[in-house]
């Protein structure tokens, strides 16, 4: 199945026949048969027309809606149903009322972002054994291990929310070039980095919700984020396994090889930095490659990122119909 991303402004999203077309200045940019389609990310003044909605309805095609900066802003779930069947909503809330099988769950979950993240500051590490990142790695193996033996999960939050700062100060030394970056800034994004990595994070946000959805799960309903009323938790929940294997990697690489440079970006004092729409076009084209590659599972099967989420998304349906724990995905970083 094939993902659409539209990023170039006044772009207009069709239907034509059972295929989706976009055009933008009389120019046709896309025509995808819409069975094939999985999902259609728009990003910024794109307009999807009524026709295509209806279409992308018909086959369930999953449609986002970001802004220029790459900022999430709504999903359309295209289908029938906007909620999945009863029983495997029964069977997710009652799971989610468990207290031994969230923290049990939230704490596998923080542990495999933690080992992900020293991985990856290991890998950087031999490549690079000047960039002083011992330390840091030292932090996070700690902090791993404090959070596989916790027994509170308002304690495992803390620990993620450590490990993090530690390991956002260590991707500083990282970046091969003069941009600033002060860790991490959300809202707005102060600086090249931080765009970047608002956008890789709205793109595998919304990748796994679509996949919970499918699946019949409420994404709201999760175990490590709180919840609030239109905040996808589950979502944020699966996705911590995703964010250092493909958004990190793939910001550092689009830095250190000058695929995304100071001058993509544009500025406003009130919005934040954001990227221009060729750098938008580059970054998810680069983006795409990552999550359609094959990687190998540490069982030695070759498998993609995006099968993954697939996959992590089902792994969660079995945890709450089985009333186990929710198992996070292995790698090879």
């Amino acid at each position: 199945m094939a993902t659409l991303y539209v990023a170039d402004q006044d772009a207009v999203v069709q239907r034509v026949g059972e295929r989706v077309r976009v055009v933008c200045e009389d120019k046709v940019l896309a025509r995808v048969p819409a069975r094939s389609l999985e999902s259609v990310f728009v990003f910024g003044d794109v307009t999807v027309t009524t026709p295509a909605i209806a279409l992308m309805a018909k086959h369930e095609v999953q449609l986002a809606f970001l802004d220029r900066r790459g900022q999430f802003q709504a999903r359309l779930i295209c289908g029938r149903a906007p909620l999945g069947p009863p029983h495997r909503l029964r069977a997710q809330y009652r799971w989610a009322a468990n207290p031994a099988l969230v923290l049990a769950s939230a704490a596998a979950v923080v542990s495999a972002k933690l080992t992900a993240s020293r991985a990856w500051l290991l890998r950087l590490r031999r490549n690079h054994p000047d960039l002083g990142l011992d330390e840091a790695v030292d932090v996070i193996g700690r902090l791993r291990r404090a959070a596989r033996a916790s027994g509170d999960l308002k304690a495992v939050r803390g620990i993620e929310g450590r490990g993090a700062a530690v390991y956002f100060h260590a991707l500083r030394a990282a970046i091969r070039s003069e941009l600033p970056f002060p860790g991490r800034v959300r809202r707005p994004p102060t600086d090249l980095t931080n765009a970047l990595l608002s956008l890789g994070y709205s793109l595998i946000r919304c990748e796994v919700e679509g996949q919970l959805h499918a699946q019949g799960l409420d994404a709201q309903v999760g175990f490590l984020h709180a919840e609030r009323a239109g905040r996808p938790a589950l979502a944020l929940d699966l996705m911590e396994e995703f964010r250092v294997a493909v958004v990190d990697r793939l910001v550092l690489r689009c830095l250190n090889l000058r695929i995304i440079q100071e001058a993509d970006a544009d500025d406003d004092e009130t919005r934040g930095v954001r990227l221009k729409p060729d750098a938008c076009r580059r970054f998810v084209r680069e983006y795409d490659r990552i999550m359609t590659a094959l990687i190998r599972r540490r069982d030695g099967r070759l498998t993609s990122w995006r099968r993954v989420m697939h996959q992590q998304a089902r792994e969660m349906l079995l945890a709450t119909r089985d009333e186990r724990p929710y198992r996070p995905c292995e790698i090879r970083l």
